[in-house]
């Protein structure tokens, strides 16, 4: 039969009930001590109702994340794990058009189930290591501004929110992410998540990478131009892509060390003869056949004139002409 507790709950330990057992629903809040028991309700179907749940131990609802069922009924559901070593798992589906915020401080949250809040919102406010399946609600929210490292690792799932998700942590691994305002802003990484949003806001300290990533309608290597990046971010040692485009601090990387092998307006130029030099020995002879060894560039140029767009700080104060073609390792030939 059913099981109803319609006002508030108290357990010295955990509460467990058969995968045979009838629906169970909570109607008041519910707090359950550590105890030696963990919460394992395995039942068919969970009714939570307007509520208050709040664990020192484990907390599992269901055992078949295709068929079990946790409704969602009336008002706003919050659930806290606030044991040391206490995980939050939900192996069944869940619904409900109402907002629901899960918190489990340093330990891991499971959705194994598909959870579809239609016009809820869900937050995640904190755990160590979250997996879900995939998850609908009208705004996603994981992690805190006010805490970096209140998620460490978001691991897996694909979010789909009605209108924004924002996820902040450590570290964000392969998700998914359909918004119509999408912020991943990690302390240390993003690898392999793909986004579909009209903006996207990135933060990576040591890497983003974004894979199947469209951003106002932009995909393919034309993505990275509506995306917006955080400092900080290193851009030397680690990648920044959007569908495998350098972007940021890595485009800029890139620029600055090939502006700084030759200068941009100088390339057309190797192919031509020289004028008014003996340049013998360079890679061009005097008609302009290669010679076959690459020395000092044999012709002459006004280089007051030319412009080194990508060089970041060439045209730096107090600097002549020479200093600056010494830096870029050109000699001129008088």
């Amino acid at each position: 039969g059913v099981t109803e507790f319609d006002s508030t709950l108290e357990t010295q330990s955990g509460i467990t009930s058969a995968n045979t057992a009838g629906a169970i629903t909570f109607r008041g809040d519910v707090t359950i001590a550590a105890g030696d028991t963990a919460t394992t309700l395995l039942n068919a179907i969970t009714n939570l109702d307007g509520l208050t749940f709040t664990s020192a131990g484990d907390v599992t609802f269901g055992n078949d994340a295709a068929a079990d069922q946790v409704n969602l009924t009336t008002a706003a559901v919050t659930i806290t794990l606030n044991g040391v070593g206490s995980d939050l798992t939900f192996t069944s589906l869940v619904d409900g058009a109402q907002d629901l915020t899960l918190a489990a401080a340093d330990d891991n949250i499971q959705l194994a189930g598909t959870m579809n809040l239609t016009t809820g919102n869900l937050t995640i406010s904190n755990a160590s290591v979250i997996d879900a399946a995939s998850v609908t609600a009208a705004t996603i929210t994981i992690g805190s501004p006010s805490s970096a490292l209140a998620v460490d690792t978001v691991n897996t799932g694909a979010f789909t929110s009605t209108t924004t998700t924002t996820i902040e942590a450590n570290t964000v691994r392969a998700i998914s992410v359909n918004a119509t305002s999408a912020s991943i802003l990690a302390v240390d990484r993003i690898i392999n998540a793909s986004v579909t949003s009209d903006t996207l806001t990135v933060r990576g300290g040591r890497g983003v990478l974004l894979i199947n990533t469209t951003i106002g309608g932009a995909t393919g290597g034309s993505a990275f131009r509506n995306l917006n990046y955080l400092k900080p971010y290193d851009g030397v040692r680690f990648q920044y892509r959007v569908n495998g485009m350098p972007f940021g601090p890595e485009h800029n990387a890139i620029a600055n060390i090939t502006s700084n092998l030759i200068p941009i307006n100088v390339i057309s130029n190797l192919s031509q003869p020289a004028i008014g030099a003996d340049n013998s020995g360079s890679i061009l002879d005097q008609i302009g056949n290669p010679s076959g060894r690459f020395q000092p560039i044999p012709f002459f140029f006004d280089f007051n004139s030319l412009d080194f767009p990508m060089v970041t700080g060439f045209k730096q104060a107090g600097k002549t002409d020479r200093d600056r073609q010494n830096e870029m390792q050109i000699e001129v030939v008088n």
